[in-house]
């Protein structure tokens, strides 16, 4: 299974993991962060953690928010209040 999968995956509600990338079908994690959960009306809501989303963490973490972000109803800033509570 490729990253792009993991992601398709969490977008239906199914799991799916490489190494760095897993879901269980509600939230979606790089490494340990969580980066995407699923809301109370199946909305999907990213938290960027890129560069650009305010809290930079890793590359590969960035790559994945990149990924994630096609599939989101809502994104929320890395350094967010949201984002923080929500990530761990």
């Amino acid at each position: 299974m490729c990253n792009a999968e993991v992601v398709n995956n969490w977008s239906q509600g199914n799991e799916g993991f490489t190494r760095s990338l897993r879901t269980d079908g509600n939230s979606l994690y790089s490494y340990n962060l969580r980066i995407g959960i699923t809301g109370p009306d199946d909305e999907k809501i990213v938290f960027d953690f890129s560069s650009g989303g305010g809290k930079f963490m890793s590359q590969t973490t960035s790559t994945h928010v990149g990924l994630a972000r096609r599939h989101a109803d809502t994104i929320h800033p890395g350094d967010s209040p949201i984002a923080e509570a929500m990530s761990k």
